[in-house]
């Protein structure tokens, strides 16, 4: 029984659903304005003005391919997730420290905007219009493919848009059955897998780069307090002679 209420706790669940989504998270990611957040958050605002632009480009060139109710409504739920985390990241970056709460709804902001972008790869695809469905690769691909310079401080929130995103789309092309669609599907599957080793890679380099700047910083601090403490003692030696002597015939 005490066991069920505490698991029913909302707080509890809230906190599980941290520890599931940023317990690896180490505690330079979670450094406030040194560390890897401040990365992924400065990179947040470029990343949602280009996933705008995308969404755009990619309803108007389907506008009449597929019903206007499904573009029209599917373009405004991508604003609408957009909206939610531009509020977000302005949130963040008008001072709140960074916390695995953060990091999570970060990644839980990431997951549903591939949601939504892998429900246009499904519901856009049109058989038999070859064109059509090289342009929705080649518009999926860059918008991944941007993800990784976004996502890469943080890849657990490029995996949650990623396989989302690219998924549908590739499901799609394999389910057309046709031998250039299996390969269009294949190719998808392969480009997501190399971007994901890409944005491990990146997230290798910057883990290091930081780790340096924060090496930098304390060894900085040490020397500052080091100077500190040689400047107190000197004050003591040059203003207490008496008392220094005295305390050295004692000893």
């Amino acid at each position: 029984m005490a066991a069920f209420s505490r698991s029913s706790n909302p707080a509890n669940t809230g906190s599980t659903f941290q520890r599931m989504v940023a317990g690896p998270v180490t505690k330079s990611l979670l450094g406030s304005k040194t560390g890897m957040t401040s990365i992924l958050f400065a990179n947040a605002h470029a990343a949602l003005i280009a996933g705008c632009a995308a969404a755009m480009i990619l309803a108007w060139m389907m506008w009449g391919m597929v019903a206007d109710e499904w573009l029209i409504e599917w373009t405004a739920a991508i604003f609408v997730v957009y909206a939610v985390r531009y509020y977000f990241f302005r949130g963040y970056r008008a001072g709140r420290e960074a916390d695995p709460s953060i990091v999570a709804w970060y990644t839980a902001g990431s997951f549903v905007a591939g949601i939504v972008w892998g429900a246009a790869g499904f519901l856009f695809f049109s058989s038999g219009a070859v064109y059509h469905q090289v342009f929705l690769a080649f518009v999926f691909s860059g918008v991944v493919a941007g993800a990784v310079g976004s996502y890469a401080a943080w890849p657990p929130a490029f995996y949650a848009f990623a396989v989302p995103a690219l998924g549908p789309l590739a499901i799609r092309f394999f389910w057309e059955g046709s031998e250039m669609s299996a390969v269009m599907g294949g190719m998808i599957v392969v480009f997501g897998a190399v971007l994901a080793v890409l944005t491990h890679n990146v997230n290798r380099h910057l883990r290091k780069s930081v780790g340096l700047q924060n090496e930098v910083a304390e060894r900085k601090r040490s020397e500052e307090q080091l100077r500190k403490s040689e400047t107190i003692i000197r004050e003591i030696l040059e203003n207490s002679p008496n008392g220094v002597a005295d305390r050295t015939s004692v000893v």
